[in-house]
Order: C-alpha cells, then structure tokens, then sequence
C-alpha cells in the first residue's frame, strides 16, 4: 500500500516504526529491573508474613510481636512503593506510545492527503492506509490493556493493606501486669477441670516437675498470660488478677523448644533483646559456652541449631529484662553436668531480684 501511494511515505513509515521500536525496546528495558524488583519484593513481604505467623508464639514469650508487625509492614510498604513505581512506569509508557502513534499516525495521514490533493493518491489509497496505521499502533487497545493492568495491581496492593489493618487490629494498647512484686506471692490458677498452687519467694527458685501431659507448660502459659481463655482464673494473695487479653508485660515465659527468626544470630538477639543488652548477651553466650558465632545463619526457624543450643539462646534472652517473674520451661533438658551448673548458676542469679519458676520433667 505504500508503494502504491508513493515511495516518500514508505520511507517515512520505515523511519517512524524505527523511531517507535527504539521507543518500545528502551522503555521495556526501564521497566524490566523495575517488574523484577516488585516480584522479590512480594516475595520478601509475603515471607515476612508467613515469618510473623509462624513466630507468633515466641514473639508472644518474648513481648516482642509489635517488632515482627512492624517489619511486616515495612516490607509491605516497600513493595506498594515499588508497585507504584512500576504502575506510573506502565501508564507513562501508555501514554506516551499512544502519544507517539497517533502523532506518527496524523504524519503519515497530512502527507497521503497532501498528495491527494496534489491528484497523487486516491481518497480509498488514504482509507486504506489509515486501516493500516490504525492496526499498526492501535493506541487506543493499548490504553485499555494499561488500564487493565493498572486495575490488577491496584488489586494486588489492596490486599496486601487488608493483610496489614488485621495486623494492626490484632494489636494491644491496653499493658497488662501479674500483679508478683511482693518478696512472697502465693498464686492459685484454677477453671472447672484443675486447680494448682505455687509460692514463689525471691531468692528461691520454685520448681514445678512432672509427667508429659500434666499440664505443666499450661500453667505456665496461663501465668505468663500466653494463653488467654476466660475460664482460668488466677488468684495472687488472695487477690483475684484481671483476665489475661494478651501475655503480661512483666512475665516472661522461655519455651522449651525455641522457634528462631531467619537471619543471623546477632539479629536475634536484636529482635527478641534489643541493642542495649547486645554485649551483655555476648558474654553470657560465651558463659554457657555457646559455640556458634554471631553471625551464624539460621536455617528453618532454628533447625540447623541443636536443642542445647537453642535454650542456651534463649536463656541468654533473659538477660537485662525488665520483668518481675521469668518461667523456664526445661532450660537445661539433655545438658551434662557442667552445662546444667552453668545455666543454673545464672538462674540463681537472676532469682535474687525476680521470682524464677524452672519447669522440669525431673523430679
């Protein structure tokens, strides 16, 4: 069709679809580490979340769930920013190829009709060839693919800030507090199916021991507010504490079977201690003779670490706590003897200003 019209506006073509291809290539190629960036950023945010729910438990021990949120939403954040990015990438490139079609459209269509005037074309070579244009460039196809895949990314970023506001529903403003300052507390947990009770006295570490199955860990996690039912009830000389909405800021409940955070783990002790107790958390590790260094990578929420390992960690956790009780739940199972009078050295230590309950299946 262009040859029939003339030979000028073949060469015109060839030099405008050039001129657009360039366009196309280079702006594919802005766009490119662009689209990889939001892809690793989804995942990384989409980690982040499945992180959080799988450290619950041990960021509820530790007081430390406000942190994991936080990172979450910092990850999410990051990757709605560089979805945003991406989405005005997509709508410039929209707008100016539709721009630049219908300029080069409106070039090629002046210089058929300047020759139709000139009796060098006929008005159906002129229809003809804007059939063509309009199929080359389509622009307006173009803007509707845009705007669907704009529509789909707003999709995608509109559920990731639903993920977030339950997150942020799900936190607590009201602190809780077990009422066990007093050098001597006489505590009695009970509902309908048990009824237990304990003295604790500062300066004497109170053990609780017994079978699997007993309910030890339970009356632990009911004393630490980690499990929250309205049945059980907790009574601390002979005052009856307020029901538990969330673990009690001033207990602190060591797990037996620590679940770590992916990273190193320096930045666990970060997260679950805080810098101002880095140094003193160092030397306690080299206390208990702990033998991975800091920058240790962990591995399956702490797999690639052995069970001594783990509760030599998060017995150093303790370590600068602002708390009035600490539970331990087994710290020293399948320790020798000299790691036993380690861990139950520091213990000791820290029962001459808190209240320590050992939780031990020994007698």
């Amino acid at each position: 069709i262009c040859i029939s019209v003339n030979t000028l506006i073949a060469i015109e073509f060839i030099i405008i679809m050039a001129i657009y291809i360039i366009f196309v290539i280079k702006m594919t190629q802005r766009r490119f580490p662009m689209m990889k960036s939001v892809a690793l950023s989804s995942k990384f945010a989409s980690g982040r979340m499945f992180d959080m729910m799988h450290m619950y438990p041990m960021d509820k021990a530790f007081h430390t769930t406000d942190k994991s949120r936080k990172r979450v939403i910092q990850a999410v954040n990051t990757h709605s920013e560089k979805q945003r990015k991406v989405n005005n990438e997509f709508f410039l490139f929209g707008i100016s190829s539709a721009f630049l079609s219908v300029i080069f459209s409106s070039l090629i269509i002046l210089s058929a009709y300047w020759m139709f005037l000139h009796g060098r074309a006929s008005r159906g070579s002129i229809i003809m060839l804007a059939t063509f244009l309009f199929q080359v460039f389509l622009p307006l196809n173009r803007i509707g693919y845009l705007f669907r895949q704009i529509k789909m990314a707003r999709t995608e970023i509109d559920l990731y800030c639903a993920e977030i506001n339950d997150i942020k529903k799900t936190n607590y403003t009201d602190k809780q507090y077990l009422h066990v300052k007093d050098n001597i507390c006489n505590i009695e947990i009970y509902n309908k199916s048990f009824n237990h009770k304990l003295i604790l006295t500062k300066g004497v570490v109170t053990f609780i021991t017994g079978e699997n199955g007993s309910g030890k860990t339970t009356i632990a996690k009911i004393l630490s507010g980690n499990i929250t039912t309205e049945e059980n009830t907790i009574k601390i000389n002979g005052i009856q504490q307020e029901k538990a909405n969330s673990p009690f800021v001033n207990v602190l409940y060591v797990p037996q079977d620590l679940d770590l955070m992916p990273g190193t783990i320096e930045e666990n002790i970060l997260h679950y201690s805080g810098i101002n107790n880095l140094n003193t958390i160092k030397k306690l590790l080299h206390r208990f003779k702990f033998d991975k260094p800091l920058d240790y990578e962990i591995k399956g929420y702490g797999h690639n670490l052995s069970g001594g390992q783990k509760q030599k960690l998060g017995v150093s956790l303790t370590s600068g706590k602002n708390v009035d009780l600490i539970i331990f739940d087994e710290p020293t199972k399948g320790f020798d003897s000299l790691g036993i009078k380690i861990i139950s050295d520091y213990i000791k230590e820290e029962n001459k200003e808190k209240h320590i309950i050992v939780i031990s299946h020994d007698e």
